[in-house]
């Protein structure tokens, strides 16, 4: 009899956790070897409070149901921070009172903000829920090693998100559109993705002798504010798509150069994924899981947070010299078949058959 794992996290919505439930719950070896349970906790960002609200409380209706039907054998929890967490509590705490083992699964890209710089109640909160399952899965070294520090843990792992496409139906490298080198970024419209140092970076290259444009793809919150900033700085060498998907979004990397994404806060990001699979270089952030896939100097360049200047000067070495780009293009495909999904998914066929094997 298969053994029954109950997936809990936000399933049915656009973001990082989604996909990469998806995507491992559709490989192979998940689906031969386990029956799959879907709970969606949350619609993230594509629905109300209120709507989100009634989501959680039908799953978690639905969680309990199957847990005192003795349906469930392993519990895998998906979370991010903040309310994400507290409401993933609650599925800890009853698969902890059914005796059920479970994996909480981290994602979050406030992970230091959260968990790690916590105090007083919210500490004490989190280090109790911490206890309860049999595995913490961390998306990152970084991360791992600051949890086992924080909270004196050592049921952790490190497990990478997946390649959310099939690395072989990508082109080789990016395909140059032209003299015109474009560097592309796909993400929220959040601040701490670093949208308006992308204006900074844009004022700073020489928009005359510089052939290059940064061509940004996404919506979010600060959506109004960063247009109104490109046209205040009147600035051609920096355009703006929107929401960006399914072919678009494919031709955009097949005609891209290279990917920036100058963030502030991450976990492990799945555009940076997405871009090594279509062979572009790397410019983006040294932070959280990021050094864990790109590796400054072989495969793009890292930067801190901020540094204005340096990403200008990154920016304009790759746009002067192509072989460069092909060589890092290159190399960041060969990287990105580490993070195969049929890889990653063998990793979480493993952790389950350890639990369920487990008495």
């Amino acid at each position: 009899m298969k053994k029954r794992i109950a997936l809990i996290g936000p399933i049915h919505c656009q973001g990082g956790i989604a996909t990469v439930i998806n995507v491992i719950s559709a490989c192979k070896i998940i689906n031969d070897e386990y029956d799959l349970l879907f709970f969606n906790s949350s619609n993230y960002k594509d629905s109300s409070a209120l709507g989100n609200l009634f989501v959680f409380l039908w799953a978690l209706l639905r969680f309990k149901i199957k847990l005192i039907t003795r349906k469930i054998d392993v519990a895998h929890i998906h979370t991010s921070y903040g309310l994400s967490f507290y409401r993933k509590t609650f599925f800890i705490f009853l698969s902890s009172l059914f005796g059920v083992k479970t994996v909480l699964h981290f994602h979050s890209s406030r992970f230091d903000d959260f968990f790690i710089q916590a105090e007083g109640f919210q500490r004490r909160v989190i280090k109790f829920f911490l206890s309860k399952p049999h595995t913490l899965i961390l998306l990152c070294r970084d991360w791992k090693e600051k949890i086992e520090e924080s909270y004196h843990v050592r049921n952790t792992a490190v497990i990478h998100n997946p390649v959310p496409i099939d690395i072989e139906s990508t082109d080789d490298v990016g395909a140059s559109n032209g003299d015109l080198v474009t560097a592309l970024f796909l993400g929220f419209l959040i601040k701490t993705k670093g949208i308006y140092d992308m204006i900074e970076i844009a004022k700073k290259l020489d928009r005359d002798t510089l052939p290059i444009k940064i061509i940004v793809g996404g919506k979010g919150e600060e959506e109004k504010k960063f247009l109104q900033k490109i046209k205040d700085e009147n600035l051609n060498n920096l355009e703006y798509l929107g929401w960006v998907k399914g072919e678009q979004k494919i031709n955009l990397f097949k005609g891209s150069d290279l990917l920036l994404l100058p963030s502030y806060k991450e976990g492990m990001p799945m555009v940076i994924l997405e871009g090594m699979s279509f062979g572009l270089p790397i410019v983006s952030s040294n932070i959280a899981g990021i050094p864990d896939m790109v590796v400054d100097g072989e495969n793009g360049y890292l930067l801190a947070p901020g540094d204005i200047d340096g990403y200008a000067e990154r920016l304009t070495k790759l746009v002067r010299d192509p072989s460069l780009r092909k060589n890092f293009g290159e190399r960041s495909r060969a990287m990105a078949k580490n993070f195969k999904k049929e890889k990653i998914s063998i990793l979480w066929h493993r952790l389950y058959q350890t639990l369920s094997e487990e008495r």
